[in-house]
């Protein structure tokens, strides 16, 4: 009886304490999220027209992957090239990310802007 007690005990502390360590990485989580949006711009599809976005800016841009040079023209994995349509405009994306992506999937891209963008992070937007 004794022997349960203390595992039932440790068993508890264990779980307790695992709880505690996934709030932590949620928290983590979230503050990473809000630091990279304030450290990426956006910009409005006007401003990239009017060549106001200048070249090794930060930025992120929202749309849908439309056509990727991937050999099975399906699929973006890294280093691929594809196109994001965002606001009735095409950009010209690499992906630098470990992340992988279909076509006709809405995601946001965070990168840095050569007159094409360099993504170092992208994420799905459902």
């Amino acid at each position: 009886m004794k022997k349960y007690l203390l595992f039932l005990l440790f068993f508890t502390i264990i779980f307790l304490s695992s709880c505690g360590e996934q709030e932590r990485l949620h928290s983590f989580d979230h503050q990473v999220e809000e630091e990279t949006a304030a450290i990426y711009k956006h910009y409005s599809a006007e401003a990239f027209q009017n060549g106001d976005v200048p070249p090794n800016t930060l930025i992120q841009l929202s749309g849908v992957i439309t056509v990727t040079d991937n050999d099975d023209g399906q699929s973006v994995k890294k280093n691929d090239r594809f196109i994001l349509e965002a606001e009735g405009q095409r950009y010209q994306v690499i992906n630098y990310s470990d992340s992988e992506w279909q076509l006709a999937e809405q995601v946001t891209v965070y990168g840095e802007y050569y007159g094409f963008i360099k993504a170092e992070q992208i994420k799905n937007e459902l």
